[in-house]
């Protein structure tokens, strides 16, 4: 079976290899689009092209800015500089990370999932008007249409009944804190970074939905983006390839060659089906599933520590090599992947892996 990459790249090689150069591929991380990119030069053949932008989605959404992206430090230390002139509860910045990095992440899915934070973190001191429900209606409409189902948000009180109102715990009394502050700590910490010249992934996306939510005169930098490979979405980005698409200038694939989503009622296919459903492609990849139908071989080996599963993975490595009957060819493995738990096992991987 033809890689999902590579149907991508013949179809438009086959179909616009002239027009590449005003296009942009758009893919979830960095590493689809090397192989992307090799695939398009594998192709392509003889014959010569312009290769079109590729990037990822975080850096396509940049480009709708003139902000920089702020480094993850970065965004620790002014996050911890205006907690502590938010709060009395001062703590070293080494016991703050904890709470910085899960604030981070936080703090950049209210972007993603374009949540109005005014709503989201309503100062405890009037809990009871606290409303499950803090998204806008337009936000509710598309939740409806693109999962297949109703909205219903919970009474608000449910919110909080973990907690003990009249003496709160240790950590709850922190957590209440913490939650009281929110929202100018929010409004703060975005200020900062924008007085630097900064910002974050989130909030890449949220300009970048505003910026192509206004009619404007200005041309967009590519004539096309073409969005490869992407699962569940957020609503920045169902946003964004809705705009695009009502300007007629975005194209999407989807890789759903696989048995699972041919499975009626198997909820593995229920994003990628509702994808390929709301956004269509513009060629047919015509392989889609391919000549066989049935699920992969799963080997399974039980290895007690995580140095001692690199060997392993070097010694299967060494095993494919030498089984003649096997066709690996170790000269040319960019259909092999060894996937690491923890990047920590890199190292100790290159190591493991036969000469």
């Amino acid at each position: 079976m033809t890689p999902f990459l590579q149907q991508v790249a013949s179809a438009y090689i086959r179909n616009e290899i002239t027009e590449l150069s005003d296009y942009c591929f758009v893919f979830p991380n960095k590493r689809s689009g090397v192989f992307f990119r090799h695939y398009l030069s594998l192709e392509a053949g003889e014959r010569t092209f312009i290769m079109p932008e590729i990037g990822t989605i975080a850096e396509v959404t940049s480009r709708f800015s003139a902000l920089t992206e702020a480094p993850r430090l970065d965004q620790l230390f002014i996050l911890y500089n205006e907690y502590r002139e938010l709060s009395d509860d001062v703590v070293d910045f080494d016991q703050f990370i904890f709470w910085g990095e899960m604030l981070l992440a936080d703090f950049n899915d209210v972007d993603l999932y374009l949540v109005d934070p005014h709503r989201l973190f309503v100062n405890l001191k009037r809990f009871r008007e606290v409303s499950s429900n803090y998204l806008t209606e337009e936000q509710v409409e598309i939740i409806n249409r693109y999962w297949g189902e109703r909205f219903v948000h919970t009474s608000p009180d449910n919110f909080w009944n973990h907690l003990h109102h009249e003496a709160p715990t240790e950590l709850e009394s922190k957590f209440l804190k913490l939650w009281e502050v929110l929202d100018e700590l929010f409004e703060r910490f975005r200020r900062r970074l924008l007085d630097n010249g900064m910002a974050t992934r989130g909030m890449f996306a949220r300009n970048a939905v505003n910026f192509l939510s206004h009619p404007s005169d200005a041309p967009l930098p590519y004539r096309r983006y073409i969005f490869v490979g992407f699962n569940v979405l957020t609503l920045a980005e169902i946003k964004i390839f809705e705009k695009l698409q009502a300007k007629g200038c975005a194209d999407f694939y989807w890789d759903i060659a696989s048995p699972t989503f041919r499975a009626e009622g198997n909820r593995a296919s229920l994003f990628m089906s509702r994808n390929a459903a709301c956004f269509p492609s513009l060629y047919d990849l015509g392989e889609m599933f391919g000549e066989q139908l049935t699920f992969p071989k799963i080997h399974i080996t039980g290895v007690p520590s995580a140095f001692g599963q690199t060997k392993a993975a070097g010694k299967q490595l060494q095993e494919w090599i030498d089984d003649k009957e096997t066709p690996f060819n170790p000269a040319n493995a960019i259909d092999t992947a060894v996937v690491l738990p923890d990047e920590s096992l890199f190292i100790p991987m290159i190591h493991a892996v036969p000469d």
